[in-house]
C-alpha cells in the first residue's frame, strides 16, 4: 500500500531508497532529477548528492518514511496550508470524470474499484491522483493508501448531507452545494478518519493538508456526473466567483438516468431500473419486503417476471438496492400491489414496461405505516403535496398541507422526534427514494402541534397536547315523537 513504511538508509557511500512497492509516478520522478540513481533489487541506489532531492521525492509519495542515515536532516514540518475557495479547481471537474465511477466503485466495495483503477492503468489519465492518495504501479495496478480509501468513503458519504434541495411549482429540482458546508465537512472527516491532532513533520502518516481541499471537491462533484446528471455550475451573472454552486434536475420522479443491474429470476435475466425494499428490522414478519419494481424487457418476460413475484409461494427475489444485495419477499395479503402494464410498446425500443408499487403508496390506511417514493436525485427530496396526502389519510389529526416541509423535516430528526426511531426513514432503494413513514399518530400530533405554535417538538409540555372538545353535550329528558321511512301498512296490522 501508499501509506507503507519507505525505508532510507546508507551503504558504502551511497544513499539506499526502498519503497514498499513500485510507483510509476516515484520512479519517473527520480529518474529525471537525480541523474546518478540506478534500481537495485533492494532499492534505489542514489550518489550523495542527489540524496536529499531522492528522500525530498519519496516523502511526496510516500506519507511514512524511515530514515535510518546517522546525519539524516530533521524531515521538513507538515504544512497543512489553507482553502480560501474549495470551488477553485472547478473546471477540472470534467478532467476527473474518466476515474468517477472507480471512486463511486470504492464507497461501496473496494475490490470492484481495483478493477476500475487497473482497465485506467493502461490509459493516460488526464488527473494526478496524488492528492486523493491514489497512485499508479508498474505492474498496471493503483495502490491505495488505506487510510485515503476510508476517507474517500466517508468523503462520499456526506455528500447527500451537504446538497440543499428547493423543489420549484413545475417540480424541477435546485440542489446547492456551499463553501463553509464543504470545509465543515472536510475537518469533520479528516478528524474521524486521521485524527484531530495533526503530524508535526511529512513522513509520519497520511494526512491530507487543507490546500488539497479543491481536488477533493472536484473529484466529489465528478461524481456526480456518473449518473448522467447535469454539471454544478456557478452563477455566471454574480459580479465575484460566488461561495456556492448549484444545478437545475429536471421534474420528479426519474431526475436521474439509474444504473441498470442483473436480476436473474425463473432462469431468465432481467434488468429492474427502479428497486426499493423494506428491511425485515422494519416489517412485522422480519423479512425483507419488496414495495416497489419497475422493469423494462419483453412482454413475456416481464410476464414472468410480474407472476414469480406474485406467487403463492413467495419466492426470494434477489435484488440489488442500496449498494447491497438483497432477498425479499412479496406482501404479504391478497391485493398488495398495484400494477402499471404500456398499453403500447415503447417507441424507441419496443419493450414492455412493469411497475410493481405498494398500494400504500397510492391509498394509505388510517393507522397503517405507507411508502413515500421520490425522485432518483443525490438527497433524495420529497415530493411535500404527495406527501402531505398521504399523512392526511394515514392519521385522523387534521393540519395544513402548507406544513409538509416542516413535519417532512421533523419526522426524519430522531432528536426532534424524541424517540429511537425516526418517524421518516430512508429504505434501500435503487434508481429512485423509498421512504417508510410510520402512522404513529400520537407522535405526529406532537409535532403537528410544535409548528402550529412555532416552537421545537422538545420544548412542548403536556398540557399543550390537550385536545378541547367544541360545543356542549345536552342531555335529552324524553323523546317527543319517533319517525321513520316505509312499512307504515306493515306496522300498524303490528
Amino acid at each position: 500500500m501508499i501509506d507503507a513504511v519507505a525505508r532510507v538508509w546508507e551503504r558504502t557511500g551511497d544513499l539506499i531508497v526502498a519503497t514498499p512497492v513500485p510507483v510509476r509516478p516515484f520512479i519517473e520522478e527520480i529518474k529525471a532529477h537525480c541523474r546518478g540513481a540506478r534500481y537495485h533489487p533492494s532499492g534505489w541506489i542514489v550518489p550523495p548528492g542527489d540524496g536529499d532531492t531522492a528522500v525530498a521525492i519519496l516523502r511526496t509519495y510516500f506519507p511514512i518514511v524511515q530514515d535510518t542515515r546517522q546525519t539524516a536532516p530533521p524531515a521538513p514540518p507538515f504544512v497543512d496550508g489553507h482553502c480560501d475557495d474549495p470551488f477553485a479547481l472547478l473546471d477540472r471537474v470534467n478532467a476527473y470524470l474518466p476515474v468517477a465511477p472507480a471512486l463511486c466503485d470504492i464507497f461501496n466495495d473496494r475490490h470492484p474499484a481495483r478493477t476500475a483503477f487497473a482497465q485506467l492503468a493502461a490509459e493516460d489519465t488526464p488527473v494526478s491522483l496524488l492528492h486523493l492518495g491514489f497512485a499508479e504501479s508498474l505492474d498496471s495496478r493503483w495502490v491505495i493508501a488505506f487510510a485515503a480509501q476510508r476517507f474517500w468513503h466517508e468523503w462520499l458519504r456526506r455528500l447527500p448531507q451537504l446538497m440543499q434541495s428547493s423543489q420549484f411549482a413545475d417540480g424541477t429540482l435546485c440542489e446547492t452545494i456551499t463553501a463553509a458546508g464543504l470545509q465543515t465537512a472536510w475537518q469533520q472527516t479528516r478528524t474521524q478518519i486521521c485524527g484531530a491532532d495533526l503530524p508535526r513533520s511529512t513522513g509520519q502518516r497520511w494526512v491530507p493538508p487543507t490546500s488539497s481541499l479543491p481536488h477533493w471537491v472536484a473529484a466529489l462533484l465528478a461524481t456526480t456526473l456518473v449518473a448522467g446528471g447535469p454539471p454544478f455550475t456557478r452563477d455566471p451573472a454574480a459580479p465575484r466567483p460566488t461561495q456556492y454552486v448549484t444545478r437545475i434536475l429536471p421534474p420528479w420522479p426519474m431526475r436521474l438516468r439509474s444504473e441498470l443491474h442483473r436480476l436473474d429470476l425463473k432462469d431468465a435475466a432481467h434488468w429492474p431500473i427502479s428497486v426499493c425494499v423494506l428491511p425485515g428490522r422494519q416489517s412485522r414478519n422480519g423479512s425483507d419486503t419488496l414495495l416497489h419494481l419497475s422493469a423494462v424487457g419483453g412482454l413475456s418476460k416481464n410476464r414472468a417476471l410480474w407472476a414469480a413475484i406474485l406467487d403463492g409461494r413467495r419466492e426470494q427475489i434477489p435484488l440489488r438496492a442500496g449498494g447491497q444485495r438483497h432477498y425479499p419477499r412479496r406482501a404479504e395479503g391478497r391485493q398488495q400491489y398495484v400494477t402499471d402494464w404500456n398499453d403500447q410498446p415503447l417507441d424507441t425500443s419496443g419493450l414492455s414496461h412493469l411497475a410493481l408499487t405498494h398500494h400504500s403508496a397510492f391509498e394509505p390506511e388510517l393507522g397503517q405505516p405507507f411508502l413515500h417514493l421520490a425522485g432518483n436525485d443525490t438527497t433524495g427530496a420529497p415530493d411535500l403535496p404527495l406527501f402531505a396526502q398521504q399523512l392526511s389519510r394515514a392519521i385522523s389529526v387534521p393540519f395544513d398541507l402548507a406544513w409538509a416541509a416542516q413535519l417532512w423535516a421533523y419526522a426524519t430528526d430522531v432528536e426532534a422526534a424524541d424517540a429511537e426511531t425516526a418517524l421518516i426513514t430512508p429504505l434501500p432503494s435503487t434508481g429512485c427514494q423509498g421512504y417508510w413513514v410510520l402512522a404513529d399518530e400520537a407522535r405526529w400530533t406532537r409535532l403537528i402541534v410544535a409548528v402550529q405554535q412555532g416552537v421545537t417538538p422538545a420544548s412542548l409540555g403536556d398540557d399543550d397536547l390537550v385536545i378541547t372538545e367544541i360545543g356542549a353535550a345536552l342531555r335529552i329528558d324524553g323523546i317527543v315523537e319517533q319517525t321513520g321511512e316505509g312499512g307504515d301498512e306493515v306496522d300498524d296490522d303490528e
